[in-house]
């Protein structure tokens, strides 16, 4: 995958075009973006609810993962992996080159993840001193199939979602709900992995990195309880299991008074029919900087 420079528009469509200090809605921006092929010269289509984040790379406790990095961005980058990797996975990308990682995932990766073992699955973030960000997930073993797709005798969707104020209030990269639909049919067994990033200061102010994710009109069950709010620090990823019973088209925000006004919100429906298939949309909120 290669860190690009596009222009990100966090509103496309809405009538709010700026944040509530004044500042444009569309902006410079890094991102990951996966290819697949060597030279870096065919982008494969991402899921368009993921927004700005990067591809989702899947493993199982104890395998290795090769990664392939290109900086097409004007500068030099600092790929990060957060623990229980270690520094090692620390990586310095100058522009134009092509660095290779390797990952080893811990056994333990999961036991040291904060979430009951029960779960089977964690998040973890990586990403750049740029704020580019995607998620890693590591499995249980035996829950990827040949494809390294999870089983759908564990659960039917996953749904990775990053809370960020890095640079403008946003969800996976949107505002002021406007996504591309997430979409779920009721009773669907989906998997939310949700994470904080950690802030810097914006228009002279340091805003928390502490969010409340709230879902409106269906609950979750996380660590054993049934609620309809998690809460998220920074870079600790949580993992919440929902299985809809409530149709409609519903709210998915932040609690945080600030992080609202800002437009940290989106919308999620539930159908009874089946929704969105790998491969429908590509990404229709970057352009190429």
């Amino acid at each position: 995958m290669t860190v690009e420079e596009v222009t990100w528009d966090y509103s496309t469509g809405s009538v709010i075009r700026k944040t509530p200090s004044g500042d444009p809605l569309n902006a410079p921006k890094t991102i990951f973006r996966r290819y697949q092929d060597a030279a870096f010269t065919q982008p494969i289509t991402s899921d368009p609810r993921l927004g700005w984040l990067g591809p989702m790379i899947r493993a199982e406790v104890g395998e290795t993962i090769v990664i392939h990095l290109n900086n097409r961005a004007s500068h030099s980058q600092k790929w990060t992996l957060e623990a229980p990797f270690g520094p090692l996975t620390d990586q310095l990308m100058v522009p134009n080159n092509t660095t290779i990682v390797h990952i080893k995932v811990p056994l333990d990766a999961l036991k040291t993840s904060g979430q009951p073992l029960g779960d089977r699955s964690a998040p973890y973030l990586y990403s750049t001193n740029t704020s580019a960000e995607g998620l890693l997930l590591v499995y249980d073993k035996g829950i990827l199939d040949e494809l390294h797709h999870p089983h759908s005798a564990f659960f039917d969707q996953e749904m990775p979602v990053v809370f960020g104020n890095r640079d403008r209030f946003n969800i996976n990269g949107f505002a002021h709900n406007v996504s591309p639909q997430l979409t779920f049919e009721r009773t669907m067994r989906i998997r939310w992995y949700l994470m904080s990033t950690v802030s810097k200061p914006y228009n002279d102010r340091v805003y928390p990195d502490a969010h409340s994710a709230h879902w409106h009109g269906n609950t979750v069950l996380w660590k054993g309880h049934r609620v309809d709010v998690v809460d998220l620090l920074p870079k600790v990823g949580q993992v919440a299991d929902m299985q809809p019973d409530n149709l409609g088209s519903w709210l998915f925000h932040c609690h945080v008074s600030e992080h609202m006004q800002g437009g940290m919100s989106i919308k999620y429906e539930v159908t009874e029919g089946w929704a969105w298939q790998e491969g429908d949309e590509g990404d229709e909120n970057a352009e190429g900087g």
